[in-house]
């Protein structure tokens, strides 16, 4: 099946083109070292079929992993400290010094999507934000010992910190301005945290005790993940809602439902330190956040799936509005900002005269929202209309939902998805 787009000017059908050997929603990207003295990261099909092992890049003593909205690799390296960057299919693209942070400690790194990054500094307390080009942007402190990091969804960063009988899980924003924190209790020092698809946060200790937590810091449930000997230090939640753990002391990745029930067990061939999981959603979130809503919060957007375009597999879906109200999503080819006469919220899609520019909006009945969700979700591929345009590899569409607020109306943040 093509995927279109419906839109009030040529619609967007996604052409049909070869995939690239990428990292596949699912898929696990892992960290390992000392094999015969080279240190890489493999990527791995969820069922544990090794895919390839990219060359390795500079540097020894590598420390965790990330991935970002583009598809590129990350690691930090101990000996010398840089940051290592990969294309999506495993090749070296740049490395970098970071020569603010400590040398040989365990660690992590994690990506905004900007593709500003983010290297934990554990021995100092500090996290290091770099460009991606590698330009010191600037350093916040954290005040504990800080471990593993993730950059969810909503372009937010959460750490992982211990020290002084405190272990926290601390949340941050893109500037770098700490706005909460999640007491994890003195049974579990966390390691690593990551977001699942329902949005809720999964920590995990090195004595192997996991947690699940909303992210104001309510405890979900527990599980101990006794498969493992010891040494877990990374964790990350697959699309399908199941967890990976690492260990570096086994050497193996352990697959688990969210009950704790055991679904598999990985041996590699090296000791393994971070691991990180090609995520379902895409695309780059701008003008963030949006206007707050009647709701309180603003409204807010994402797009899950696959960019690749001969995936035919992209939806689009917007949280966090006003229950009971009805709106739909736009489409442009173009970015802007306008502000219409009595919104609360600005549009971010705009042509500016440009007449090669396109757009328009989803507005068919089953592509609005009314009801008492608060939600709103449409599957790309399913909308079947003409006249259409072909959506070549490289082109990069940008999504907003519009939405009635209490009498007004106001939209969610933005996003800009590049197919691939």
């Amino acid at each position: 099946m093509q995927h279109t787009i419906r839109t009030l000017i040529p619609v967007l059908v996604l052409a049909s083109t070869p995939a690239l050997a990428q990292l596949q929603p699912g898929d696990l990207l892992v960290n390992q070292f000392s094999v015969a003295g080279q240190d890489r990261l493999v990527h791995y099909l969820p069922d544990g079929t090794l895919v390839n092992h990219p060359p390795t890049g500079p540097g020894d003593i590598w420390f965790g992993v990330a991935i970002s909205r583009t598809g590129q690799w990350m690691t930090r390296t101990a000996a010398p400290v840089r940051v290592n960057v990969f294309d999506p299919t495993g090749s070296l693209v740049t490395s970098f010094p970071t020569p603010e942070v400590t040398g040989n400690a365990v660690s992590d790194l994690a990506v905004f999507s900007d593709g500003t990054i983010v290297v934990v500094d554990s021995p100092n307390s500090e996290l290091e934000f770099y460009s991606p080009a590698g330009v010191h942007l600037g350093t916040h402190a954290a005040l504990l010992s800080t471990r593993g990091a993730h950059v969810d969804r909503n372009d937010e960063l959460w750490v992982c910190g211990t020290g002084s009988g405190v272990n926290v899980i601390w949340r941050i924003d893109r500037n770098g301005t700490h706005v909460g924190t999640i007491d994890t209790s003195a049974a579990l020092r966390p390691e690593d945290v990551d977001m699942a698809p329902d949005g809720t946060l999964w920590t995990m200790s090195a004595s192997r005790l996991v947690r699940q937590f909303t992210t104001d810091g309510t405890l979900l449930s527990t599980f101990f993940a006794s498969a493992a000997t010891a040494g877990m230090h990374g964790i990350a939640a697959a699309p399908d809602g199941t967890l990976w753990l690492a260990s570096w002391q086994d050497g193996a990745l352990y697959h688990y439902d969210t009950s704790g029930t055991l679904l598999g067990t990985f041996p590699t061939p090296a000791l393994t330190w971070s691991i990180a999981i090609q995520k379902t959603y895409v695309g780059v979130p701008y003008c963030n956040p949006g206007a707050p809503a009647s709701t309180g919060s603003p409204g807010r957007i994402e797009a899950t799936g696959n960019p690749v375009t001969s995936a035919n597999d992209v939806m689009l879906n917007a949280f966090d509005l006003p229950p009971g109200e009805f709106g739909y999503f736009l489409v442009s080819s173009g970015q802007g900002i306008v502000q219409p006469p009595g919104s609360r919220g600005q549009l971010c899609l705009a042509c500016n005269g440009d007449p090669a520019c396109r757009d328009g909006r989803y507005s068919r009945p089953e592509q609005i929202l009314q009801g008492p969700t608060g939600s709103l979700t449409i599957n790309l591929d399913a909308l079947l209309v003409s006249p259409v345009t072909a959506v070549q590899p490289g082109e990069t569409w940008n999504f907003q939902c519009w939405f009635r607020d209490q009498g007004s109306s106001n939209f969610t943040n933005a996003l800009a998805v590049t197919f691939l």
